[in-house]
């Protein structure tokens, strides 16, 4: 069944005379759907101190977040980092995956360097928390590769114990 548009004339609406097209210049541009990055968690901070941006995190048993670390399994678990500093008790978000941006100084303060990443190396989670480009154990879990000094490609892979 075909129907003829309603448009608005003179004020009035009206069937669309035969023949009459709809200008598209006149159309309202649709609406985007607002911009969701799923790889985005909200997690709680379940330390006795604020978290750094850039903090790599696991999930505890409660449902809330602690320092990763390569100690034991569980721990090295990463599900991320942070993307802003989380006070202690407080909610933020962790980045699960995809590109992670920050300053070279904030990297700095996670990788203990200077001048941010190297673009091209691979990061993994540090021995006492944080990040490095030298793997360490005895549990080695690779966070992602340096695609900038300020950008960080985060792919976390599951710990591999060494010994």
């Amino acid at each position: 069944m075909n129907r003829k548009p309603l448009v608005l004339v003179d004020g009035e609406y009206t069937q669309m005379p035969v023949g009459d097209l709809i200008d598209p210049a006149c159309l309202p541009e649709p609406e985007a759907p607002p911009a969701v990055d799923f790889s985005l968690v909200e997690l709680e901070n379940d330390t006795a101190f604020t978290r750094p941006i850039l903090t790599p995190v696991y999930v505890k048993s409660n449902g809330k977040f602690a320092d990763a670390d390569t100690d034991t399994n569980q721990k090295a678990d990463v599900v991320g980092l942070t993307v802003e500093s989380i006070a202690s008790a407080a909610s933020g978000d962790v980045k699960t995956s995809g590109p992670i941006e920050a300053t070279t100084a904030q990297w700095d303060a996670q990788t203990g360097g200077s001048g941010g990443l190297v673009a091209g190396s691979d990061y993994y989670l540090r021995a006492t928390g944080g990040l490095s480009a030298t793997p360490a154990g005895p549990h080695v879990v690779k966070l992602g590769k340096a695609v900038s000094s300020t950008k960080l490609l985060l792919r976390v892979e599951p710990p591999v114990f060494i010994g």
